[in-house]
């Protein structure tokens, strides 16, 4: 399974897992994975790395099917 950065993620991880654990894992100060305002969104903060500016990583709701 690949993200969208191009990385390989871990089958069965989400893409908020899988990027969470791959910045953490080159330094990249990040917070924990916690529940969004929107349902069944998750969210994280990026606070290095980003200019100074803490950049929040929405995972989007799976929403209605098609």
């Amino acid at each position: 399974m690949s993200d969208t950065t191009g990385s390989v993620a871990s089958a069965g991880a989400s893409p908020t897992d899988a990027t969470h654990a791959r910045l953490a894992e080159v330094g990249v100060d990040v917070s924990e994975i916690r529940t969004g305002r929107k349902p069944g969104t998750r969210v994280m903060t990026v606070r290095s790395g980003t200019c100074g500016v803490p950049t929040l990583l929405v995972q989007p709701s799976a929403g209605k099917p098609e």
